[in-house]
Formats: structure tokens, sequence, C-alpha cells
């Protein structure tokens, strides 16, 4: 049998035209339009083994406009097959797998909303690390999110949500930033002891980066109920926190000194006299959080650059969602 993917192309499309034309007998057409969609997956198969994954891509995607359609009709296996397609085109051609995946996850709602979930995180992650559509990103996470949710995964949930929080807040989409973060936090089955402080922490900083310090100061409030939440109230990252309050809510003259101060004592660096000061430490900032950081020094009159962050760093990635 030939290799060659433009001969099986065209072994393809003959099987395609001979099964449209003319009345068969004894269910011979189907198996015509059958024969049709493995020679298109043999090319598209062919094709990748070449590296030509925008070809492989199109023939995939001929196979599954089979299967969707009269006599075939399995959904289903077109949207497996619109996956193979989505690989294919991948970073070559991402608008085109953003484009057969979202095909793809129409069918699987109707039949496999689990499935649905999964390539909708997948089909996230392609918008934002290939195609940098942020905004695209985060709707695809959330829907990811609420199908797991519907489906009993909350962990799962969870993680979509995350991703829901951290690319809300990079957009100044704060507040349904904060709404993912709590919505996280507040799962009872999180996946160790006092799991929400760090969902508090996140939310909280989207408040502090819009400078919504009357909603820090309620959210403060309420997370240090012992009862609900023994492992926020004493955290460094409360202490983090109820410093930060107290700088940013009583403008002094020196208020960006200490919010330096503050800063620099939770990475670890700056003076012995800053590090006492502010006796508390924290996990070194991720990027998302250099950027929060960023943002809300950047509020405070004649403030410049903040010690113990890469301000370099969350400039280039700010640059990424401005």
């Amino acid at each position: 049998m030939s290799h060659d993917p433009r001969v099986l192309l065209q072994k393809a499309d003959k099987a395609l035209s001979s099964a449209g034309g003319g009345w068969s007998l004894f269910g011979g057409r189907q198996e015509k339009y059958e024969n049709a969609i493995d020679l298109y997956k043999e090319a598209g198969n062919a094709f990748r083994a070449q590296d030509m994954d925008k070809e492989a891509g199109m023939a995939y995607e001929k196979a599954a406009s089979i299967e969707e359609n009269k006599p075939i009709e399995e959904p289903l296996d077109a949207a497996n097959t619109l996956q193979d397609a989505f690989k294919a085109y991948g970073k070559s051609s991402p608008e085109d797998a953003a484009r057969v995946l979202n095909k793809a996850i129409n069918f699987y709602l109707l039949k496999n909303p689990r499935r649905a979930a999964t390539q909708l995180q997948a089909l996230a992650k392609h918008y934002e690390e290939l195609m940098g559509d942020e905004r695209q990103a985060m709707e695809a996470y959330q829907k990811a999110a609420k199908l797991f949710e519907k489906d009993n995964a909350q962990a799962l949930a969870n993680k979509n949500w995350q991703k829901v929080g951290e690319l809300g807040a990079l957009a100044a989409d704060y507040q349904n930033a904060i709404d993912a973060f709590i919505r996280v936090a507040s799962d009872p089955n999180g996946p160790y002891p006092g799991h929400y402080t760090q969902g508090f922490f996140n939310a909280i900083l989207c408040m502090f980066a819009e400078m919504d310090l009357p909603g820090v100061r309620n959210a403060l409030e309420k997370y240090q109920d012992p009862n609900k939440y023994p492992h926020f109230v004493g955290s460094n990252e409360y202490k983090f926190l109820s410093y930060m309050y107290d700088i940013l809510s009583t403008p002094t003259q020196d208020q960006a000194k200490q919010f330096h101060g503050l800063v620099d004592g939770a990475q670890g660096r700056g003076s012995k006299e800053t590090r006492s000061q502010f006796a508390i430490m924290l996990a070194p900032f991720n990027d998302w959080r250099q950027i929060m950081i960023t943002r809300v020094y950047r509020k405070i009159p004649e403030s410049g650059s903040v010690p113990g962050v890469d301000a370099s760093a969350a400039d280039d990635l700010e640059d990424d969602f401005s």
C-alpha cells in the first residue's frame, strides 16, 4: 500500500466521489463512505509523518466531515477525528486548531460532557499559550470549570477556576478573578488543610490592585474566623495582607518606603532593620504575584521600583496584557 499522502488523498477523493454518485444496492454506498474516511485518515497520518501538519489537519477534517453527516452520522467519531486535526494543526496553524477543537467540543457536549470539559481545558491552554488570547482562554477555562462541577469533579474544576482568577486579574477583570479565587478557597474538600489561605491571599491581592480598601478590610475581618478558617488567621499571608492594608490605608510621606520594606521582608531581602520590622517570610512571588504587587505599588504616589519584586520581569509581563 502506498504511503504517499497525496496518492492516498487522491484515492480518498475518488472514493468519496464514488459514494456520492448514483444509486448503490446493499449498503454499498455506506461502505464507500467508510472507505473514504479510512483513506483520509491514512493520508492525514502520512502527512504528519512528513511534518506536513496543515495538510494533515485538512485531511482529518475531510474525514470528520463525512463522519458527522448522513449516512454515517457518528458525531463522537467525528469529534475524535477533529481532535486529531487539532493536534495536527497545533503550532503550525493555531487558528485552525482552535476552530476544529471548538467544533469537536460541541459534539462532545451532546454526548459526553466530561470529555467536553477536558477538551475545553485543552482549548483554553491553546488560546493562552499558543495564541496569546487571554480573554478567550479565560472563557474556555470558566466553561470547563462549570462542566467539571456538574460532573462532581471539583478538584478539576478548581484547577480551571484558578486559571480564571489568574487570567481575569491580569486582564484587570478583578471581580471575576476575586469570585474565582474565593470559589476555590471555599471548597471544603481542598487538597490539604488550610488550602484556602492561598485563595484568600490571591483574592485580596486583587482587591488591593483595584485599591478597594474597604473590600480588603471586610475580607480580612470575614476570613479571620478561627472556627471556619483556622489556618488563615496567624498565617504569614494574613500578616502580610494586614501590614499592606495598614500601609495603604494610612497615607504618609514614607508610604512607598514602608511598602518597600514589607515586600523586602516578606521575600527575605533588605536590611536587618527591615526584616525585624516586618517579621514575616513568604515563598518567592511567582510571576502573577509579582504583577499584582507591582500594580498595587504603582498606586502609591511617587512610587518607583519595588525591591524584592523583579520589576523588569513584571513590566515585561504587563506589556503582554496591555
